[in-house]
C-alpha cells in the first residue's frame, strides 16, 4: 500500500511536557504506492542486531543505515517492570524541535532526488470518482432517510444501523443539527431577504418535539449499567423518563414547551 519516505527517531522524553511519558516515539513518513507499482524497498520492515552498552539488541534496519535520524544516543536500561529496553538520550531535549526540523528537511532532499513526490491524479481518475460520489458530506456523517439512516463513507452513503427504540430521538437530534445548520446557513452574508427569519421560526418546533420526546421516553441514550441494575433488582420494565425514575412528574422544559 505505501512505500516509507523516512523516518525519525525521537529522544525519549520528547513528550514528557505535554503527555508525562518518556515512550519511545518514531515518526515515520509514508508515501501511498501507486497502483501495479511494486515496493521500492522493504528493509525497513526488518530489524538488525546491534550492540548498545554491551547488550545486543535488535534494532529497525532504517535506523542502522541512516543514524543521523536519531535525535539522540541509543542506550539499554530498565523500563516498566525492570524490564530491559532501549532508550535515546538527547544532550539538551529543548533542542529536539529544531534537529527534528533539520531530520525532516534531509528526508525530504532524499525523496525529491529520489523521485518520491506528490503525482497528480490522471484525469481519468478523477472523473471515475466525481462519477462514483454520491455525497461531499464528510465521513461520519449521518442522515435520516425514510425507513432508517445512512452514514457518508469516501463520498457514498452505506446503510447505518440503529436500535428500534432510538430511532425516534435519533431522528429528532439530526433534525435540531439540520435545523441549526439551515440557520447559520441563512444568517450567514446574505442569501435571501428574511434575514434567516424563516429558519429561526422552523428552530424552537424542532426543539419542543425533542423536548417533549425526552420527557415522555427518556433521553437517546440510557446508561447500560442502569438498565442492568434494574434487571438484577427483577424490575418488570424500565422507567418511561429520567422524570420518573427520580419519583418526580415530568416538567415543562425552560424553553416553554
Amino acid at each position: 500500500m505505501a512505500d516509507l519516505v523516512g523516518a525519525v527517531r525521537l529522544p525519549s522524553g520528547a513528550h514528557r511536557r505535554a503527555a508525562g511519558t518518556d515512550a519511545l516515539t518514531d515518526l515515520l513518513i509514508l508515501r501511498r504506492r501507486e497502483p501495479g507499482v511494486p515496493p521500492r524497498d522493504l528493509a525497513w520492515e526488518t530489524v538488525t542486531a546491534a550492540s548498545v552498552d554491551g547488550t545486543v539488541i535488535k534494532t529497525n534496519t532504517y535506523f542502522s543505515d541512516h543514524p543521523e535520524h536519531v535525535l539522540g544516543e541509543l542506550h539499554v536500561g530498565s523500563g516498566m517492570y525492570d524490564a530491559e529496553t532501549v532508550y535515546v538520550q538527547a544532550e539538551d531535549l529543548t533542542q529536539t524541535a529544531s534537529r527534528l526540523r533539520d531530520a525532516l528537511g534531509d528526508i525530504t532532499s532524499r525523496a525529491i532526488e529520489r523521485g518520491d513526490v506528490f503525482t497528480a491524479a490522471s484525469v481519468e481518475s478523477v472523473q471515475e470518482r466525481a462519477a462514483a460520489a454520491q455525497t461531499n458530506l464528510w465521513d461520519g456523517t449521518i442522515v435520516a432517510v425514510e425507513g432508517g439512516f445512512q452514514i457518508a463513507h469516501s463520498g457514498r452513503l452505506e446503510p447505518f444501523s440503529c436500535r428500534e427504540h432510538r430511532r425516534p430521538s435519533l431522528r429528532a437530534l439530526l433534525g435540531l443539527r439540520d435545523g441549526a445548520r439551515a440557520l447559520l446557513d441563512a444568517e450567514a452574508p446574505r442569501r435571501s431577504d428574511d434575514g434567516g427569519a424563516g429558519a429561526r421560526r422552523g428552530a424552537p418546533s424542532s426543539h419542543h418535539a425533542t423536548c417533549h420526546r425526552d420527557i415522555q421516553t427518556g433521553p437517546a441514550e440510557r446508561p447500560r449499567a442502569g438498565a442492568g441494575a434494574l434487571r438484577r433488582a427483577g424490575a418488570d420494565e424500565f422507567p418511561r423518563s429520567t422524570a420518573e425514575a427520580a419519583g418526580r412528574r415530568p416538567t415543562a422544559c425552560k424553553a416553554g414547551c
